[in-house]
């Protein structure tokens, strides 16, 4: 949380995008990389039975474990969507931007075995239109400033591999990335803090106890989609959500979910049978030297 600059906020959480199924020795799945890119579909057969997920503003990482229901094989196309990011043309982020692996560092392995996913980059504008192949028309990419006539987009990025599940054969996936987190050493207003973060009033009296003291107090903000979970079948059995801080006496604010400290530095929660109805959209705040108070906080609903 050291880092000043304020840029877009990139982040994640993994979804089914299509499925086949057939008989053993069937190795073909149904077309899911459509002209259009990755088509969302709804899985039946695969279900999460676990999920456990730990956020900081320096690595995400995610350990499932999913099931096979049916009598059948499955192949499944599987994808993890990033947070979306807005391209403001700044040369000094144009060519790392280009390239998803560098961005993010992120890696995958499936029963222990390092697999080497794709990447996709689509350009989607506000009201959610994909118009990346309008743009190549142009002789444009995602990259390139909204000419006129055409709507401002953002970039969204997701990396995808093909996934083999045997009849009942549990498979566990982890992956890990480096968030982009968006940073800045002034907290966001008063009324975003309650209206986006719900934080609480004693985290509230805090700040202003601090910009009464001119202490500064910076902030990152991490974004991770997890909606995209709902894709499988059924609930997540088992939801474990952890959040570090980098030191203690650090605050985290974020909406709907009842963190508990669990350490000086480690926010969590378990869900059990959980749907996910909202993306995760973290607030840290760093309080500088000298600190405000010490150990864990939470500011939740």
């Amino acid at each position: 949380m050291r880092n000043g600059r304020t840029f877009a906020c990139v982040a994640g959480i993994i979804g089914a995008i299509a499925a086949a199924s057939g008989r053993a020795g069937a190795n073909d799945s149904n077309a899911a990389l459509a002209a259009g890119g990755l088509v969302p579909a709804q899985s039946t057969t695969i279900a999460m039975l676990s999920e456990d997920l730990t956020i900081s503003t320096k690595l995400v990482r995610v350990v499932y474990r999913f099931k096979n229901l049916s009598s059948d094989p499955q192949r499944v196309l599987v994808k993890f969507p990033f947070a979306k990011s807005a391209i403001d043309g700044d040369a000094e982020f144009e060519t790392p931007w280009k390239d998803p692996a560098r961005i993010f560092n992120f890696h995958v392995k499936v029963d222990g075995a390092a697999v080497e996913p794709r990447y996709e980059t689509r350009a989607i504008t506000a009201d959610g239109a994909d118009i990346t192949e309008e743009l190549a028309r142009r002789g444009l990419s995602p990259f390139d400033p909204p000419p006129a006539g055409v709507k401002p987009w953002s970039v969204h990025y997701a990396a995808f591999w093909t996934q083999d599940y045997a009849p009942g054969a549990v498979v566990v996936v982890e992956h890990d990335y480096r968030p982009i987190a968006g940073h800045a050493y002034d907290p966001p207003p008063a009324a975003e803090r309650r209206t986006r973060y719900c934080i609480s009033p004693p985290a509230e009296r805090a700040l202003a106890r601090a910009e009464l003291g001119s202490q500064p107090v910076a902030q990152a903000n991490v974004k991770y989609v997890l909606v995209s979970a709902k894709t499988w079948a059924g609930p997540i059995g088992d939801f474990w959500l952890s959040i570090d801080e980098e030191i203690a006496g650090d605050m985290v604010a974020l909406c709907g979910f009842p963190l508990r400290a669990v350490s000086p530095t480690r926010l969590s929660l378990n869900m059990k049978n959980f749907t996910p109805t909202r993306d995760l959209d973290i607030l840290f705040l760093e309080p500088l030297a000298p600190r405000i108070g010490g150990g864990a906080r939470v500011e939740r609903e």
